[in-house]
């Protein structure tokens, strides 16, 4: 079946289920695709693969799902118009050479790499065949001795996660790869974030200081307290410091991390304040060690990444394409629990992969690939016509929501509740401050689900006004659309 799909994809080439394998016998390639359950509407480039790769494996994924239910499904958290969608979410447009590999499997298990491929992988990035020289978080330039270069640390990854080495390359460069480490989450110069890093950009919700923030440990004071010139018991106070203030780790001394106070601004912007030394059991620190963090070099936010993918995705969303795509019906989350909003995510993932093997001469190893199958998909996909994501003109702004009441509760918090947004959106944030004007802002909150009205939040000081505002956001393309705030209320914490 030919296809006559027109895609602007210049962007993409530049950046359980039933699931049943076939084996491959001469002359009967096609045959045993039908047999293992592929529509006839695969047949034709599945078998152009098949004969060009004989050691690719391909593998029926049968989701169960009608090819519509799940085109609804996945368009309310894709910004992009259905037509679009469609066109991306059909396996058939993407069973060619240079795509297929966002159906590539993520396990190590199922992979065929090394030192050689990944840095194939990473060709023209910063990272390619390069040890890791980064800024610590006093800013001296030091080079990572645990590992020798880049591709080993993630060779490392790989072997302690089971996550495919290749993916987890793949996966870094569509993120931050660029030819020098200047993205804000790699090149550790980012105040008040200095010396923390992020490569996989987990947690960069609105940008990529959030996921600096998260890398970071959300540390923050749990009482109002001071902060010294010194780690001992004759330093100086510099500035008193109040229950809730958030500070970026540097280094620890004894019983006092060293620190950087910050505020969180509007539109993911951060402003640093004063340096100094707190007492540990000041701080609160529930995310301390979770997942190695505070992430203090790049080896560490590779390693630790790679264990967070793979805890949460590695079960059920085994390719890019369920990481985009969560069409395993047995994931429990049907529909979300995504990685990513891009329409063309998994694609442009697949393609680094394809050029990848093609420069390490890998493409004719083995490889093994689940392929979605859907139920009533359309007899026909070549009357599908796609164009790139970003050249869309839809309004992806989400309208103004109205903040109907606060209620102060006991123990230091304080309940959000406002009206639903009248227009699609991916969720709301909310800013807590202590001034009307929101120059003091100590709490923001990002929420996801337009259904989601209420928030509670906690820790603040007792006997204190706060102000609060809220406002809806929508991702789109790769971008957050925001949404105007809404009216302001002020309570006092209990």
């Amino acid at each position: 079946m030919k296809k006559f799909i027109s895609l602007v994809m210049s962007a993409v080439m530049l950046v359980s289920s039933v699931a049943v394998g076939i084996t491959v016998q001469a002359g009967t390639v096609e045959d045993n695709l039908r047999a293992q359950g592929f529509p006839e509407s695969y047949i034709e480039d599945l078998a152009t693969l098949q004969k060009a790769h004989p050691n690719w494996k391909f593998v029926a994924f049968k989701t169960g799902l009608d090819f519509d239910d799940a085109v609804k499904g996945e368009l309310s958290g894709t910004p992009t118009t259905e037509e679009n969608l469609r066109a991306y979410l059909d396996p058939r447009n993407w069973l060619n050479e240079k795509y297929v590999f966002q159906f590539e499997s993520i396990r190590k298990s199922d992979a065929v790499q090394s030192v050689s491929s990944v840095n194939a992988i990473l060709k023209n990035t910063w990272m390619a065949n390069s040890k890791i020289n980064y800024f610590d978080t006093q800013g001296v330039s030091k080079t990572v001795t645990e590992v020798n270069t880049y591709a080993d640390a993630m060779i490392k990854a790989s072997n302690d996660t089971n996550l495919s080495a290749n993916y987890i390359a793949a996966k870094i460069r569509q993120e931050n790869g660029r030819t020098e480490n200047t993205a804000t989450a790699v090149c550790g110069k980012k105040e008040p974030f200095k010396g923390i890093y992020n490569y996989f950009n987990i947690g960069a919700y609105t940008t990529a200081m959030d996921g600096l923030a998260w890398a970071a440990g959300f540390l923050k004071a749990n009482k109002d307290t001071v902060l010294f010139d010194g780690a001992n018991a004759t330093a100086k106070p510099i500035v008193t410091v109040s229950n809730g203030q958030r500070m970026a780790y540097i280094k620890e001394e004894g019983d006092y991390y060293r620190v950087t106070l910050y505020d969180e601004l509007d539109n993911g912007k951060y402003d640093d304040k004063e340096i100094g030394y707190i007492l540990k059991s000041d701080v609160n620190t529930t995310y301390m060690g979770n997942y190695g963090r505070p992430w203090t070099d790049p080896n560490k936010a590779i390693y630790n990444g790679a264990k967070y993918i793979a805890n949460g995705y590695l079960t059920y969303q085994f390719t890019m394409y369920l990481q985009k795509y969560n069409v395993n019906s047995q994931s429990g989350s049907l529909y979300r629990h995504e990685y990513m909003t891009n329409v063309s995510g998994a694609a442009s993932e697949g393609y680094h992969l394809y050029s990848g093997y093609a420069k390490a001469g890998l493409l004719n190893s083995a490889h093994t690939f689940y392929i979605p199958v859907f139920n009533n998909m359309p007899n026909d996909n070549s009357n599908i016509t796609t164009t790139a994501p970003t050249t869309t003109t839809k309004n992806y702004t989400p309208a103004k929501v109205k903040l109907t009441s606060l209620t102060a509760l006991k123990g230091h918090k304080i309940k959000a509740k406002w009206n639903k947004c009248s227009t699609s959106a991916t969720g709301y944030q909310i800013y807590w401050a202590k001034d009307k004007k929101f120059k003091k802002v100590v709490a923001k909150t990002t929420t996801r689900g337009r259904s989601k009205v209420t928030y509670t939040g906690k820790n603040f000081t007792k006997g204190r006004k706060y102000y609060v505002r809220i406002r809806a956001y929508k991702k789109a393309g790769g971008k957050t659309y925001y949404g105007p705030w809404s009216n302001i209320k002020a309570k006092t914490s209990k």
